[in-house]
């Protein structure tokens, strides 16, 4: 039996996209995964019962680096990573990090509820939890006698 999984998984167009990017070094942008922007952060999306968590590699970012806002269903991250300035003593021989503005844009399934999303920060990891609406949770209906 073959299993859809774009029906199950509202995030795959947007993690193929991602994929994509990387492979071929950002040039591949799209509206919905990146925009502005000499790199792109990393993020894993997971998903709970209770919630979405979407984890993000910012490695060498504060908090103050980093902005997140929803708008219209859609959480946009945005911020900067600064080059490494040096105490000017060192000589620079190579650098493979990127450096510069970046920006992601998540579309949000339906059932989240963008106005308790909350973000915390630390070693690098940005994560930010997006619960779902009550009525988007699973439940159990308690089947009644009827006799």
């Amino acid at each position: 039996m073959e299993v859809s999984f774009s029906r199950l998984d509202p995030f795959r167009d947007l993690w193929s996209q991602s994929e994509v990017s990387r492979m071929l070094g950002n040039v591949y942008r799209t509206a919905e995964s990146t925009f502005t922007g000499s790199w792109s952060p990393v993020v894993d999306i997971l998903e709970s019962a209770e919630k979405f968590q979407i984890i993000v590699e910012l490695p060498g970012l504060s908090t103050s680096d980093v902005d997140i806002t929803v708008e219209d269903n859609v959480l946009v991250l945005t911020g900067e990573r600064r080059p490494y300035q040096g105490t000017g003593e060192e000589t620079l021989r190579r650098i493979e990090r990127s450096f510069g503005p970046f920006g992601r844009r998540i579309t949000l399934p339906s059932k989240s509820d963008a106005a308790r999303i909350e973000a915390s920060m630390n070693d690098g990891l940005l994560v930010i939890d997006v619960p779902k609406v009550e009525q988007a949770k699973p439940h159990k209906i308690q089947v009644k006698s009827s006799g």
